[in-house]
């Protein structure tokens, strides 16, 4: 269905998606004129993001349906099913965000009914901000139903700083509020709901480092789904080099280990190409020492300032006495979620959070 090399907000929300948007709604409201409801869809919609799209369809198919709300509802229950499951589906759910503020049962139940279609862990945090205990005490037994998407929507809905989603300070300040979800999905057996928890519990770590680890320090660490997840849930804290984090985790705090040979390949790089890079990681303790190597890399940008991004490269066991060759290259390439500046930048070598070397070159465009 998409289009190899196309855009992100062309794959979900192109033109081949409003096509099908505009047959499946007509199969459902027959007095619709589905090429007039497509061109409304598409209408100046090049320059839009992937976001304000689904802002646009959604507000499109408000157009041509009724004054009465439950009905409204029934007839976008009846679009679910036909439309593709996946994230486009999440378009129903913005109606609904857009016109059920004023009907809360009613929006809540149809979000818990349209989720496992897609999502509603967008449209539900304006119900957060306005109705946050009555929506947080329906998460608090929904969490527990037998849809593992409707679990998922519990914790992914709950999230201080989802993606693509207005920012919930209400649970930046006040995190305890998800501890009875998460604590009832802390060894979810579905990966797609452990996902979402660690991924909740990784945004909290950004504003309360402290609170994340007190309650991973609760759970059962012997199980094998939570300690997938608080491994995951604390990549970030890991990444800023956190001391506490790397204690709970079981890493050598006071290391005793040295890099010889630190090389990086070429001195100047051109963008489309790769960087090589490599060193001896060496044990000077006679025990082994539990490590975390990473790399951090200073990219240039437009103001001449460096903004760091840590890599991956290894977590090892170093026995006492033991050499270790480490290499990697890196590619360097333009995305959409980075743009490249011409002119010097750094690389570091990480080693549970602390930096032990660094290198520079430049980059060419």
């Amino acid at each position: 269905m998409f289009e190899k090399g196309s855009s992100l907000k062309d794959q979900i929300f192109g033109k081949d998606f409003f096509q099908h948007f505009a047959t499946t709604v007509k199969e459902v409201i027959p007095r619709l004129d589905q090429h007039v409801f497509y061109s409304q869809c598409v209408q100046d919609f090049e320059p839009l993001s992937l976001s304000e799209r689904m802002t646009q369809g959604a507000k499109v198919l408000g157009r041509y349906l009724t004054n009465d709300f439950e009905k409204n509802i029934f007839i976008i229950k009846q679009i679910a099913p036909k439309l593709y499951q996946g994230f486009a589906g999440i378009i129903l759910p913005e109606y609904i965000r857009q016109e059920g503020l004023p009907h809360f049962e009613q929006s809540m139940q149809a979000m818990k009914y349209l989720t496992p279609f897609s999502s509603s862990e967008l449209a539900v945090r304006p119900f957060i901000k306005k109705y946050q205990e009555k929506v947080f005490e329906l998460f608090y037994d929904w969490v527990e139903d037998p849809n593992e998407h409707v679990r998922r929507w519990c914790s992914e809905g709950t999230r201080s700083r989802l993606p693509w989603a207005m920012r919930l300070d209400i649970c930046i300040q006040h995190p305890q509020l998800s501890t009875p979800i998460l604590q009832k999905i802390q060894a979810d057996d579905s990966l797609y709901v452990r996902k979402s928890v660690a991924n909740h519990l990784n945004d909290q770590s950004k504003d309360n480092p402290t609170w994340v680890l007190g309650l991973l320090g609760q759970w059962d660490q012997s199980n094998k789904h939570t300690a997938w997840i608080t491994k995951r849930a604390l990549r970030t804290l890991v990444k800023q080099g956190h001391p506490q984090t790397f204690s709970f985790l079981g890493y050598e705090q006071q290391l005793n280990v040295n890099i010889k040979d630190f090389s990086i390949a070429k001195a100047k790089i051109k963008l489309g190409e790769d960087q090589h890079f490599s060193f001896l990681l060496s044990s000077e303790k006679e025990t082994a020492q539990k490590l975390v190597v990473d790399y951090r890399l200073y990219y240039l940008k437009a103001n001449g300032k460096t903004s760091p991004k840590v890599f991956k490269l290894k977590e090892i066991e170093l026995k006492g006495g033991e050499q270790v060759i480490i290499q990697k290259k890196h590619a360097f390439q333009d995305f959409t979620t980075r743009k490249h500046y011409a002119g010097m930048h750094q690389l570091a070598i990480m080693i549970n959070g602390e930096q032990y070397a660094e290198g520079e070159f430049e980059l060419i465009l």
